[in-house]
């Protein structure tokens, strides 16, 4: 009997913290004993969140706003929050292209990820002094944001010159969309893949000597960038870490560095057999005898490249090594049998190779799709 009553409650009560209720228009879920959180609605204009809500004679105190609560609520434009907030879950407020105003309690602890996603009219954020976690893509592309800065009372946190750092300035955690220059602290050993993002007005990036990692998608959208030096400390490169930089025209290695090169500006491995990154801004390219892997993403989003020739020696084509390519037209593949290739060429119209006319039929005989379903010209 006493199993049956406790299986009973414990059943009431996940109905209770499930329920969901609408008050003045915004909309609420129990979280647990006399707690509510903001749901999920479509909320537009000036909102103002109360500390407390009554519903059928029960008051609830508000904690949090919850996953996805806001998202897409493109005519929203400020929202007040209460010193009763302690949590902004995950997605919050994405895609709130028009908000423009949001103020941090002093009681709020955590904004999660991706929080305030493509929020593209907001420019300053202040954050708070008891804050303790903000996920590292909570302010990803937001295309106006100017300022990021912290509470100096706050404990896990700092800012300096508008850009947010943790605590002890050895992780670099976002730098805001508008900056158009930045000298990062050099006391900073890691950046994040959204730290650089979207941050297309920066002409130059220099990393302080501390930093030894680059994880992918490190520069994503930095269209200003023409040059970038990797220092003589650096020991991995993520892939695809300049998607869409679109203008930069070339790598520059340090002499010391024992892990990467360059030549004619492109960067590969020490040795130069595998390519690592393609300079996007580049037209034309014969690819070194020398290469044996073209790697994951390394020529992704080179929207001004037309011409590409693959020497005989190059045995592996990675996974979207050729994506987002629109002009490269002429793909001259030296190699007297078909490399080894994985959907490296995400390109939407049928795709024409360039090889040596006797091995055009053997081209066409192979069982990978990514040669089988292409056009072929003897040279």
């Amino acid at each position: 009997m006493k199993i049956y009553l406790s299986i009973i409650v414990s059943f009431i009560s996940v109905i209770c913290k499930s329920q969901r209720m609408t008050v003045n228009q915004i909309n609420y879920q129990m979280t647990g004993d006399h707690k509510a959180m903001v749901v999920k609605g479509s909320y537009s204009g000036n909102i103002i969140i109360p500390d407390k809500i009554t519903f059928q004679d029960v008051t609830y105190v508000i904690e949090a706003l919850g996953y996805d609560s806001f998202s897409g609520s493109h005519q929203l434009i400020s929202v007040k929050l209460p010193e009763s907030i302690r949590n902004i879950e995950g997605r919050a407020f994405e895609d709130c292209i028009n908000l423009t105003s949001i103020n941090f309690p002093k009681s709020l602890q955590r904004i999660e990820n991706a929080a305030f996603f493509k929020c593209d009219q907001l420019k300053k954020v202040i954050i708070p002094e008891n804050v303790e976690l903000i996920s590292p893509n909570a302010f990803s592309y937001c295309s106006s944001l100017q300022e990021i800065s912290v509470d100096p009372k706050n404990k896990f946190y700092a800012s300096k010159d508008g850009v947010l750092y943790d605590k002890t300035f050895k992780i670099l955690i976002k730098v805001p969309d508008t900056k158009s220059e930045v000298n990062i602290a050099d006391t900073v050993e890691k950046i994040f893949p959204s730290t650089f993002e979207n941050c297309r007005f920066l002409s130059k990036i220099e990393l302080p000597l501390s930093i030894t990692d680059i994880p992918t998608f490190s520069f994503d959208n930095c269209k200003a960038l023409k040059e970038f030096n990797i220092h003589q400390n650096i020991k991995t490169i993520g892939w695809d870490i300049f998607r869409n930089a679109e203008n930069l025209e070339k790598f520059t290695v340090d002499p010391l560095n024992p892990n990467f090169s360059t030549e004619e500006g492109v960067l590969y491995d020490h040795e130069k057999t595998s390519l690592l990154k393609f300079p996007p801004a580049k037209e034309k390219f014969t690819i070194p005898a020398t290469v044996k892997n073209i790697v994951t993403s390394a020529f992704n989003t080179s929207k001004n490249l037309k011409e590409i020739i693959i020497p005989e020696t190059v045995e592996k084509i990675n996974t979207w090594a050729f994506a987002n390519c629109p002009v490269l037209t002429k793909i001259t593949i030296m190699a007297k049998k078909p490399t080894y290739m994985s959907e490296a060429f995400q390109i939407s119209r049928k795709i024409t190779f360039y090889v040596p006319k006797e091995t055009v039929e053997e081209y066409k005989k192979s069982n990978d799709s990514s040669w089988k379903n292409a056009n072929y010209v003897g040279i």
